[in-house]
């Protein structure tokens, strides 16, 4: 009889103790898609503000394809290094990436289509570069990246949301901020400037939002670029279409 009871009461330790496991990775899954899917959210909702696009997204004008990239060359030259610097390789692709675009949009007129196209291919070639890592080496060194490069929370830890969580939600905030200036920015530029607003500099500003937002995101989570298209859509056919509200 002792015998029995005692192996029920190691059942039910188990049985506990797989359940506490269970809560806590549920949590922290949770965490992550919290900070991570809502700072993509919000980086789309920029996105397509600023150049009046439905249609764009953080993906599209290459700005997650130049994170993608920096950390791929990250893991080739520092193979050993840890994981708390792949934000910092992804906010520097990120940023690459953006002045890229904007750099080949000084050339002329300055107008969302033009930003659109010009991050489209900047976003191609970044995503070629990538696709030439993949190719020439081994396989069994870029297994794990390839999960990453098509956007997952598989093997994420506590250790990734000490990466991000004092990160996004200041980001976060500063963009929920801003926000009103996406309404204006949306009623074109002469309007906007009409209002008082340097359209140039508010523009550069919730920029560089939308590209640390969605850089430091992709690097946890990958290149989810469906995310920063598909939510902004959600939240204005649910909320109307006032950026702040939505």
């Amino acid at each position: 009889m002792v015998l029995i009871r005692f192996s029920f009461t190691m059942l039910d330790a188990a049985v506990g103790a797989f359940a506490v496991a269970s809560a806590l990775v549920a949590g922290l899954l949770t965490l992550l898609v919290l900070l991570n899917g809502g700072c993509l959210a919000i980086s789309g909702t920029i996105v397509q503000a600023l150049l009046r696009n439905p249609l764009a997204s953080p993906k599209i004008i290459g700005i997650n394809s130049g994170a993608a990239l920096a950390v791929y060359l990250m893991v080739i030259m520092f193979p050993n290094l840890s994981i708390t610097y792949l934000p910092v390789a992804a906010v520097m692709g990120g940023c690459l990436a953006a002045s890229l675009i904007y750099l080949g949009a000084e050339f002329g007129k300055v107008s969302p289509a033009r930003l659109v196209l010009i991050g489209i291919a900047v976003g191609q070639l970044c995503d070629a570069g990538v696709n030439y890592i993949l190719v020439t080496s081994p396989t069994f060194t870029f297994s794990t990246p390839l999960v990453w490069l098509t956007g997952s929370l598989w093997a994420r830890g506590w250790a990734h949301v000490g990466m991000v969580w004092h990160v996004l939600p200041l980001l976060g905030v500063a963009s929920v901020t801003l926000s009103f200036r996406l309404d204006l920015i949306r009623l074109g530029d002469a309007h906007a400037t009409g209002l008082g607003m340097n359209v140039r500099v508010e523009r550069f500003m919730l920029m560089v939002l939308a590209v640390l937002l969605a850089s430091v995101s992709v690097s946890v989570v990958g290149v989810l670029g469906f995310v920063g298209l598909m939510a902004p859509q959600i939240a204005r056919s649910l909320m109307g279409g006032d950026i702040t509200v939505s």
